[in-house]
């Protein structure tokens, strides 16, 4: 049984971020600062993990260990840290401890399942400092992870205050002057942007893995949000892949993505759209009915779009729209976007050719001529 006390940690092993509150809101806090709660004979029980040689397996003793777990939400397109302690002076048990941290592949909520104590295990520590547990994990991905804390002992009580922290928790992931924002993380998206399945039929931005495609196509590395209509099969799809808000500063800005699109026949698009009032009106700033790209493997396309003229606008939207205007059921390939930049202050330089092979004896001079 939990009780959750603020308590702002200056520790060089935690580096913490704003203060989880309630047990009803930590599910979407950072981990920041200390959970104070007891074992006791209202708790739930489970059978604990134990690891032997790398590999998990309960106890075997039954579902005789009380635990408490907490859920907590780890924010931004980049790989994460978490901490969670009952080593003095951070954290305090009177009883043997044990913690473990779980989350789904894909960040998804509920990661812990107490039926099956090993499904989900990312770390599991027992008598870190005597009999006080403490670990820190740093290859989190952006989602949920829960802390559970258990005792060593079957049916142990007793009371503790765990501190959890995170560094890399609040990371922002909208759209900022000359910060790229991929996609190397499932589902895709990261936070703060949205996806919309206009057709509710399934087709809809998401990572690679989950919409059915062998792999990034655009030319940019790991993930890629993406969407395929050809893996789901004929079905009217209409999906939005929509950014946070965002500013352009006078100076004005350019747009700079990787994209690989297939089309089918014509019959389908993807427009790059711009919205001024969060969404409720667009303009469309490029609309491609071809294909651009390889067939399902790189080369992508390098597309850059000048935006000089909203220079000054704040609370812009961005959006990338796959659709299929006509009625009915509808089938066609796919579309990838990735590696997305807001460029301000930066001049895009274009040369032409893009590229010169040429072969020329010892000891002798060419001149070529390049646009720019």
């Amino acid at each position: 049984m939990q009780r959750l006390a603020i308590a702002h940690l200056a520790t060089v092993l935690l580096l913490l971020l704003p203060s989880v509150e309630t047990a009803a809101t930590a599910r979407s806090y950072c981990p920041d600062g200390t959970v104070a709660g007891s074992l006791d004979s209202g708790d739930q029980v489970f059978d604990r993990p134990v690891m032997v040689v790398d590999s998990c397996t309960p106890t075997g003793a039954g579902s005789t260990y009380r635990y408490d777990s907490f859920d907590f939400h780890l924010n931004g397109p980049v790989w994460h840290d978490l901490q969670a302690s009952l080593c003095s002076p951070e954290g305090t048990a009177d009883f043997d401890t044990v913690v473990a941290v779980y989350q789904d592949p894909y960040g998804e909520p509920e990661p812990f399942d107490p039926l099956h104590p090993c499904t989900n295990l990312i770390a599991l520590n027992d008598d870190f400092c005597g009999l006080q547990s403490a670990l820190s994990e740093t290859s989190l991905v952006p989602g949920m992870v829960t802390v559970v804390l258990t005792s060593f002992d079957p049916g142990g009580t007793g009371s503790y205050s765990l501190a959890v922290g995170s560094s890399s928790c609040d990371i922002d992931s909208g759209i900022e002057c000359n910060l790229e924002v991929g996609f190397d993380f499932p589902p895709g998206p990261p936070v703060g942007w949205s996806v919309i399945d206009n057709a509710a039929n399934g087709v809809v931005w998401t990572d690679i893995d989950r919409a059915g495609e062998l792999g990034n196509y655009t030319g940019g590395l790991g993930n890629a949000a993406t969407v395929s209509s050809a893996a789901v099969g004929p079905a009217a799809f209409d999906t939005e892949l929509r950014t946070p808000l965002f500013d352009i500063p006078a100076s004005g800005a350019t747009l700079f993505y990787k994209a690989n699109y297939r089309n089918l026949e014509g019959g389908d698009f993807l427009d790059l759209d711009l919205s001024a009032d969060s969404g409720q009106s667009w303009t469309t700033l490029l609309s491609w009915n071809e294909d651009h790209g390889g067939f399902r493997a790189a080369p992508g396309q390098e597309v850059v779009v000048d935006l000089t003229s909203y220079a000054g606008w704040k609370g812009l939207m961005l959006r990338w729209h796959y659709y299929n205007p006509a009625p009915g059921d509808d089938l066609a390939w796919y579309a990838q976007i990735d590696d997305v930049e807001l460029l301000c202050d930066v001049p895009i330089i274009f040369v032409d050719p893009g590229g010169l092979v040429t072969g020329q004896a010892p000891e002798t001079t060419e001149f070529h001529s390049l646009s720019i």
